[in-house]
């Protein structure tokens, strides 16, 4: 934990005590004071690549269609791996990486998938988010949405810098975001999130920040380099 602040505004915020957290990707991961196994981002990469594979088991049993699925005519995941591998520019630059990572998962009832998806959320909620709140006395988590919107190349790809969705993603929990400010005209958010079913809480005190610091303004067109 970096700091800890007390809002002392009037209303609803008086006196709520929020840990503030700049979640880094490189670093999520929640260890439990046991010392025992702890989850990782693998084990999240785990879920969401067999995760994938729920979508078209769901087409071939007939539980969605492929407009559902797709919204076009690939209905398969090896046939979209095929079209980007015969296809001159689909990986001309970037890969197909989690595609084949996920075509090569079984199905949901694996020993890996069910082993992953327990851990996940056993380290993610009661060891994760619901400890660090039942040890603060939290009503609620703060943090940075993410970086300011950036500009995508050919040759870095995406220039990522933070984001703080993954911890309540992964438990499944509530998580709202509001506008925080502006960096160089580029909005970013704060992000509110906690507990299971905390909704009217987070709302609440989203609500009271968004109404007291009033940065959200309508979006412009700017020329940019």
């Amino acid at each position: 934990m970096d700091k800890q602040i007390i809002i002392n505004r009037k209303g609803l915020l008086n006196k709520i005590k929020i840990i503030l957290i700049i979640f880094l990707v490189s670093q999520i991961s929640c260890q439990p004071p046991s010392g025992e196994s702890q989850i990782t981002v693998s084990d999240s990469f785990i879920f969401q690549e067999q995760d994938i594979t729920q979508v078209q088991q769901g087409y071939n049993d007939g539980t969605y269609t492929i407009k559902e699925v797709v919204q076009a005519y690939l209905d398969r995941i090896e046939e979209l791996i095929a079209f980007n591998q015969s296809d001159s520019i689909e990986l001309k630059y970037f890969n197909q990486k989690y595609l084949e990572m996920a075509h090569e998962k079984g199905d949901l009832t694996s020993v890996e998938y069910v082993e992953a998806l327990a851990k996940m959320k056993e380290g993610s909620r009661k060891e994760g988010i619901d400890r660090v709140m039942n040890l603060h006395n939290l009503d609620a988590i703060i943090a940075p949405t993410g970086s300011p919107a950036w500009k995508t190349d050919l040759i870095n790809g995406d220039s990522f810098q933070l984001g703080s969705s993954s911890p309540a993603a992964r438990a499944g929990y509530p998580n709202i975001t509001v506008p925080m400010g502006y960096v160089d005209e580029l909005p970013v958010g704060i992000s509110f999130f906690g507990r299971a079913w905390s909704e009217p809480v987070l709302l609440e005190i989203a609500y009271a920040y968004e109404r007291g610091t009033k940065h959200r303004k309508s979006p412009e067109f700017l020329v940019s380099e």
